[in-house]
């Protein structure tokens, strides 16, 4: 009986390992999936921070332009 008790879990953690690969597969490129994802939207808040930057620009020197030069 004690051999039985030391085999039967090595065989449990095998199965184990063997069902568990494909999970570890899909966890992994949903990882992937959403790095890229993360890497998409940062892209775009830098692009969006550039634009609001740029805007500000253009109004501040429409301000100093037309505004002071005119009073």
């Amino acid at each position: 009986m004690p051999v039985v008790a030391e085999v039967i879990p090595i065989f449990f953690q095998a199965w184990q390992h063997s069902q568990s690969g494909p999970a570890v597969d899909k966890l992994e490129e949903e990882n992937l999936k959403l790095s890229r994802r993360i890497n998409e939207l940062e892209k775009k808040t830098r692009w969006m921070q550039y634009f609001i930057i740029a805007i500000g620009l253009f109004f501040s020197a429409f301000l100093i332009l037309f505004v002071l030069r005119g009073s």
